[in-house]
């Protein structure tokens, strides 16, 4: 089983490895060529979290002058860029298991090997992927924050709260790194403040409900705020946090951090293929929410299925008002989540019909004793 779950994380890294001699795609050349020729012109115009990923890619120092040496060092350093898929998968894995399960992490990493952004075109050197990277760490964080594992709740409350501030601080400094090598992917700082939001409304609820039936003195206002705390901390740290990242590696006009051109969209060119993504999607979205809707509902406590549901709706919405023509490797993350949910429910559909279709054939205990 271990085997077969690794092949499944390393499969977008091994179809990305697959493509490592295409040709470069426009731009692809001159970043790395800035990275190597001109630290400030390429911190201008790159960023310099974007131009240290860069150098970390290529392995050497100097820009080649012959078109054949180009293409190699290209290659070279597209070995970088399937790593850092691989790393995204490894993360999207994590993620998913920690608020679904094994199965759906499994096929979200298959979705996500199979969007265009990685089939087409992940092997291309661009900032959206270091961006991706960073915000599907920061993720990681925050769901570790919303359901942490017993290494961080044993010991003593200032052990404890030292631990969490520090897995909080990861996820706020995560988020600004995203930020700061692409400025585009700022619809992550959001995700802290609906999460707040959607826990305050249904804990202020909740609250109310006592309040009506045992007296408004008898609201627990204090174990309301303290489950509230960590998230409003993150609601007005995080952007805070970002902006100091930014401002220290921004060299140039933040314009000129644009997100870069792409060939293909989120979902395939043929119709087929794109109803048949769309309506997986779809589905899943109707199944995360009744799901999500239920446990929150039932027990108020911010858990690590909420704020993954967040993340999703969050970074989709940010996409749908995306230019024709724009890379669309932030939006696969959570579309990969969604196709898996859907997948689950229709697993779900199935197997619920076909035992329903075995119990009917079935004889009945009454008809098996008169035979």
């Amino acid at each position: 089983m271990a085997c077969i779950s690794l092949l499944f994380v390393l499969l977008p890294a091994l179809v990305v490895g697959s493509s490592l001699a295409a040709p470069a795609r426009p731009g692809e050349a001159a970043r790395l060529q800035r990275a190597l020729s001109s630290a400030e012109l390429a911190a201008a115009a790159d960023g310099q979290v974007a131009r240290a990923y860069y150098l970390s890619a290529a392995p050497v120092a100097v820009w080649p002058t012959t078109a054949a040496e180009q293409a190699t060092l290209l290659g070279r350093a597209r070995l970088t860029q399937a790593l850092a898929i691989g790393a995204i998968s490894g993360l999207l894995y994590l993620v998913v298991l920690m608020a679904r399960g094994r199965l759906q992490a499994l096929v979200a990493c298959a979705a996500l090997a199979a969007l265009p952004p990685v089939v087409a075109e992940g092997q291309v050197l661009r900032p959206e992927v270091p961006a991706v990277l960073f915000a599907a760490l920061a993720l990681q964080q925050l769901l570790t924050l919303a359901a942490p594992p017993r290494v961080l709740v044993l010991g003593s409350r200032q052990r404890r709260h030292l631990l969490l501030a520090g897995v909080a601080g990861c996820a706020m400094f995560g988020n600004g790194l995203c930020v700061a090598t692409l400025p585009s992917f700022g619809v992550v700082l959001l995700v802290p403040g609906v999460v707040l939001t959607v826990a305050a409304v249904q804990i202020g609820w909740r609250g109310s409900r006592v309040g009506r039936r045992r007296g408004w003195l008898r609201v627990p206002v204090p174990a309301m705020n303290r489950r509230l705390l960590p998230w409003t901390a993150l609601s007005l740290l995080t952007p805070a946090v970002a902006w100091y990242v930014l401002s220290r590696s921004l060299a140039g006009p933040v314009e000129a951090l644009a997100p870069s051109q792409a060939g293909v969209g989120l979902l395939p060119e043929a119709f087929a293929g794109r109803v048949a993504w769309l309506a997986v999607a779809v589905l899943g979205a109707i199944a995360g929410l009744l799901r999500v809707g239920i446990r929150f509902g039932r027990g108020g406590r911010i858990g690590a299925d909420l704020v993954l549901f967040v993340f999703t709706v969050v970074l989709l919405a940010g996409a749908v008002r995306l230019p024709p023509g724009e890379d669309a490797l932030g939006a696969a993350l959570p579309f990969a989540v969604l196709a898996a949910d859907g997948v689950r429910a229709l697993l779900v559909a199935v197997s619920g019909s076909w035992r329903r279709r075995a119990a009917g054939l079935r004889p009945s205990s009454a008809a098996r004793s008169v035979r």
